[in-house]
């Protein structure tokens, strides 16, 4: 169905306007007011809201009744689509999304909730959450192979669409994805039968023009309306009285605008900062070259472990460029050596499985890495490899006097799998060692659920690295084949 032009609109429009058979047709009741201005044109001047097309149209409405099998009022009679989850794997799916609550770090958003128990609790931030880091790894082994392939398509669409910023291959990708999508979605659930119209809703419609929405606004993060939902929550929280409501946001502006026009008055000692925040950085460690720093608290240290004393040597050897039975560690580099328990990556907060900060430090993990591990000289393929590990704490030491300190990690790498490129947590790989902290690329989140293997259940735990959820989608749906390319990101 093509989109309406402004021509054609206004034209229905002063048609309809009082005559109720013909608005029937139109789908148009009048003039709208807001048209009167002379500079806004249907439909080029009302891009899309992904916050409301995307997570609470398509997502909450649509695609999740259809898995749960709660779509249908009157579900069509002796036919299966193979869109429902049996009842059983939906509740442990529910299960294992609720135990999750502890392995997501606080950057990740809002923690998962049971989608079986609390699905009508879950806001626009709890679906996007759930479609872009819980969804593939949840999905896998638990759906049919082409409801899974679907399901990627919608989120990676989703997720070009609502990037900060996009290229014209990005929308092009997108429009790919969610013409992918929909073919999919009408040959599976629609099946071009009567008794299921119900399933082409306006939303599912929607999504063929999002490309071109894209082409006229950019990207849709910067139309929705997560920021002016928040602010109408921030207005109504502060109407104490009905009587007296427009009084009540009169006062909350004025006190907005008097603290930020105070904050930009120069000495004037009031900073709209959180001070926990400045006294960060105005204490930490900052790196020399890259937006990193870590964060107190800090105290001396004394390496008491001798697998972790052997690691440090061999780390020095590098620098050194030595062996590590040469490297002598003397008093004076002792004396400057200082164990931090966090740090700040490109203003990303990176705890340690070892820091005491603070109770929510934690109760959730924030202290799993990917880092960006060098290759030896002899693969001539590949320089670099992601490599995942866990973070036990941060080093400061100074080798040589007038010169900036090493700033080191102490971490645990581990093995994993690549499985349709989602990356599965596996055993710990060797000994504990020391490496560079300006190597550690992003904050990971985990995510423990169940899936079959060889027709047997059994739990996985998977990384979740948001910023590379769109290579793992593109990689899912084949659009590329090979390695996933490691850039310094």
């Amino acid at each position: 169905m093509p989109l309406r032009d402004h021509t054609s609109h206004m034209f229905d429009a002063y048609r309809s306007e009082g005559h109720p058979e013909i608005s029937k047709e139109t789908g148009i009741t009048g003039v709208a007011l807001i048209l009167t201005l002379s500079t806004l044109r249907v439909p080029e001047s009302f891009p899309l809201d992904a916050m409301h097309l995307f997570y609470q149209g398509v997502v909450s409405r649509v695609l999740v009744p259809l898995l749960s099998g709660t779509f249908w009022k009157d579900p069509p009679s002796n036919d299966d689509d193979g869109m429902k989850v049996p009842n059983p794997v939906w509740a442990r799916m529910g299960r294992d999304l609720a135990d999750g609550k502890k392995m997501t770090p606080s950057i990740y958003g809002r923690y998962p909730k049971n989608i079986d128990i609390h699905a009508s609790k879950y806001k626009a931030e709890d679906w996007a959450n759930f479609l872009h880091h819980y969804s593939l790894p949840l999905f896998k082994d638990n759906i049919q192979d082409d409801v899974f392939i679907m399901w990627n398509e919608f989120a990676m669409g989703t997720l070009l669409a609502t990037q900060t910023e996009i290229t014209p291959s990005d929308i092009d990708d997108a429009e790919t994805a969610f013409a992918t999508f929909l073919n999919c979605y009408y040959q599976k659930v629609y099946q071009r039968r009567r008794d299921r119209l119900a399933a082409c809703t306006y939303t599912v419609h929607a999504l063929s023009h999002v490309s071109q929405c894209m082409r006229w606004w950019g990207p849709l993060s910067i139309t929705w309306q997560f920021a002016s939902e928040r602010f109408c929550g921030l207005v109504i929280s502060r109407c104490k009285s009905r009587v007296y409501a427009a009084a009540n946001i009169h006062e909350l502006l004025k006190l907005r605008a008097a603290l930020q026009a105070v904050s930009r008055t120069p000495n004037s000692g009031i900073s709209l900062q959180n001070k926990s925040h400045l006294d960060d950085v105005h204490s930490g460690l900052l790196h020399t070259t890259k937006d990193l720093r870590f964060l107190p608290p800090k105290r001396l240290y004394d390496i008491q472990d001798d697998a972790e004393f052997d690691a440090l040597r061999s780390t020095l050897a590098k620098q050194l460029q030595l062996r590590p039975e040469d490297v002598q560690i003397d008093d004076d580099m002792l004396s400057s050596m200082y164990r931090w328990d966090r740090m700040s990556l490109n203003g990303i907060t990176i705890g340690s499985k070892s820091s005491r900060f603070s109770k929510r430090a934690i109760s959730r993990e924030n202290y799993f890495v990917r880092i960006r591990h060098q290759n030896q000289q002899r693969n001539t393929r590949y320089t670099y490899r992601d490599v995942y590990a866990e973070v036990f704490h941060y080093l400061e030491i100074k080798l040589f006097p007038g010169q900036p300190p090493l700033m080191l990690a102490y971490v645990q790498h581990y093995n994993v799998l690549l499985s349709s490129n989602l990356v599965e947590q596996r055993n710990p790989s060797g000994e504990a060692i020391y490496i560079d902290a300006a190597t550690i690329r992003s904050l990971l989140a985990r995510f423990r659920c169940h899936g079959r293997v060889r027709n047997r259940i059994v739990p996985r735990t998977w990384f979740i690295d948001r910023d590379r959820m769109y290579k793992t989608m593109k990689r899912v749906s084949g659009y590329h084949f090979g390695r996933v390319e490691v850039t310094d990101d």
